[in-house]
């Protein structure tokens, strides 16, 4: 697959692959499902520039979710499958304020989407939640310029996990949701030029992977849930590769899968 910007990947009950992506030149959002033999293509939106943020979701039920910002009107939107097509929907209407960059979906036990994004004009790093009804959108940090290359996991409690760059600080943040408010820690000190991702294992620590922007590396920090300082500790590179934009999820096994774009505008994907 060419020509893309800024993929997400998924892994359904199967153990298949899903993937969101923009195509590029068509200012198009794409889906991509691979059945472990071959990849079919689709796309989901193509109205307006849309889909150069994009994040992706599989429920038990093997229905897909992404989440995407809308260039045209600087909205934040989300869509899902419904079996012949998709459903779109306005999370928050942008316009003069600009939000929806560096979204990253993730599911409840319920399957109720919720969504951390960037308000781009202000800098905010932001949460939205489906209540069945309509979105609760709060702001989770406003100090500084804040909100970049944002990832969102949900653990077993229904507790949000987020991580986040902070460009004022140069670091890599870390915000756990603690009922109405939210905890932050500096999780990792280093600087990021490609998009976070998160998940929490069963234990309840949080594993985010990052950039070294200097080296053009990936790195994993583990967060743990009982460390009370709140500091990750990294570990040894995932891969020395050019990688840039990246996303990765963890098999029931422990097997992190990864998704990435390298310099040459090629797809690549390893596991670890």
């Amino acid at each position: 697959m060419n020509g893309f910007v800024l993929g997400s990947l998924a892994i359904d009950t199967s153990d298949h692959l899903h993937v969101s992506y923009y195509q590029g030149g068509a200012g198009d959002l794409k889906y991509a499902f691979f059945n472990g033999t071959t990849w079919a293509l689709q796309t989901v939106a193509s109205t307006n520039d849309v889909g150069r943020y994009s994040s992706l979701k599989v429920d038990a039920t093997n229905h897909v979710h992404i989440s995407f910002t809308d260039g045209t009107t600087n909205s934040l939107k989300y869509a899902i499958s419904n079996g012949s097509g998709w459903t779109i929907s306005t999370v928050e209407a942008g316009g003069a304020v600009r939000v929806g960059a560096h979204n990253s979906l993730a599911l409840d036990s319920q399957s109720r989407p919720r969504i951390a994004y960037q308000d781009m004009t202000n800098e905010d790093l932001k949460f939205a939640s489906w209540n069945g009804t309509t979105w609760d959108i709060q702001t989770v940090d406003s100090v500084g310029a804040t909100g970049i290359d944002t990832a969102l996991a949900i653990d077993g409690q229904n507790v949000a996990h987020i991580a986040y760059y902070d460009s004022t600080n140069r670091a890599v943040k870390y915000a756990k949701q603690n009922g109405a408010s939210w905890s932050k820690f500096v999780a990792l000190p280093a600087q990021s030029n490609g998009r976070l991702a998160i998940s929490v294992v069963a234990n309840g620590d949080a594993h985010i992977l990052c950039t070294d922007g200097a080296n053009q590396s990936y790195y994993l920090a583990v967060y743990s849930s009982a460390n009370a300082s709140g500091t990750g500790t990294p570990i040894q590179p995932v891969s020395t590769r050019s990688g840039v934009f990246g996303s990765m999820a963890i098999a029931p096994n422990g097997t992190h899968h990864i998704v990435y774009s390298e310099g040459s505008g090629s797809l690549k994907y390893l596991q670890r």
